[in-house]
């Protein structure tokens, strides 16, 4: 995640230094969205874990109880509780869900953006006579790759954030 965009910044500024700007301006914004999205994530799978680890005990009340409960005719009182502990594991299981989607559109968001200004400024260079279409072609292959690699690293970090929380709990 740090040696590849170094390398291919380091091709492009050979190539042409003015996507080299575009590119190193736009490379750093990828790292700082993940940090901030993930601490919100890394927040809502700890109290996902933290929902998780009093459903299973409950559950494992209730149905070891459930003779009793039938015979003293309490088991549907429980279905409300064993209802509403549910519910709460499934609205901080959609909003884990909705971070992770957010962290992903964002991220991916911003390697298109950083890509397509790369190819409009060539474009327009290229149209103006100001940049060889080798140069331009070279760039444009390039810049996907630059992005690349901080894409999948946001996708890891998503990952271990929910893994750390999951150990945390164990």
């Amino acid at each position: 995640s740090v040696a590849v965009p170094v390398v291919v910044l380091l091709a492009v500024v050979r190539v042409d230094v003015t996507s080299a700007l575009v590119m190193a301006v736009t490379v750093p914004l990828i790292p700082v969205f993940m940090v901030l999205i993930g601490r919100a994530a890394e927040a809502r799978a700890r109290a996902r874990w933290a929902s998780l680890s009093l459903l299973a005990p409950h559950y494992l009340d209730v149905v070891r109880g459930l003779p009793t409960l039938v015979a003293n005719n309490r088991a549907t009182a429980q279905l409300d509780t064993v209802r509403a502990v549910g519910d709460r594991n499934r609205r901080e299981t959609m909003g884990t869900l909705r971070i992770a989607f957010l962290s992903a559109l964002v991220l991916e968001g911003l390697a298109m953006l950083g890509t397509a200004l790369v190819a409009v400024t060539i474009g327009v260079r290229l149209a103006q006579g100001g940049l060889g279409l080798e140069a331009g072609l070279a760039v444009i292959l390039l810049a996907p790759e630059l992005y690349l690699p901080l894409r999948q690293l946001g996708a890891h970090y998503r990952a271990a954030a929910d893994a750390t929380a999951a150990a945390d709990a164990v």
